[in-house]
């Protein structure tokens, strides 16, 4: 057993993740969640998603959007070949919600859940961190390539109240 933690303890092959000793001390009370654990948590919902009518992206998807955002190089063809890679078809399979854990500042998550039906954007914040325009831009650029929508389509952003911390 290795002194950092990372002894692999939980293995699963058909819902594709690792976890360490380490990630599985962040599950403690007063720690905080890593992205190892959110992401074996979103592929065993993503594995179950023909019941749900929800696919959830990994915590990397919406850090590439915002990166490339920031840089001004925002790329559909990349975002694309990422789906491609994870064999993701989000217009093919009759998903009603599609889910992106958003990371601020490394050190509170939220969500936000693109509604198909109505094309809203709803955010799901227990700390209400911002006004959510940055999120709406860089979200309605992905969305509005990704399911061939009117450029001039408004996605409005609708915060859910009340979320538990």
């Amino acid at each position: 057993m290795d002194a950092g933690g990372s002894e692999i303890v939980i293995k699963n092959d058909t819902a594709n993740y690792i976890l360490t000793k380490s990630s599985l001390e962040r599950l403690k009370p007063g720690r905080w969640l890593n992205d190892e654990v959110l992401n074996a948590y979103i592929s065993l919902v993503n594995l179950r998603s023909t019941t749900t009518h929800a696919f959830v992206f990994n915590t990397f998807f919406y850090t590439m959007l915002e990166d490339m955002h920031g840089r001004g190089s925002y790329s559909y063809t990349k975002c694309e070949r990422v789906l491609k890679r994870k064999k993701v078809d989000l217009r093919a399979t009759g998903y009603r919600h599609i889910v992106f854990p958003i990371n601020v500042r490394s050190s509170h998550w939220y969500l936000a859940v693109y509604i198909t039906d109505t094309k809203e954007i709803v955010i799901v914040d227990s700390l209400i961190s911002s006004s959510y325009s940055e999120v709406r831009d860089i979200l309605s650029t992905f969305l509005k390539d990704y399911f061939k929508l009117d450029p001039a389509t408004v996605l409005p952003v609708i915060p859910f109240h009340g979320t538990p911390q």
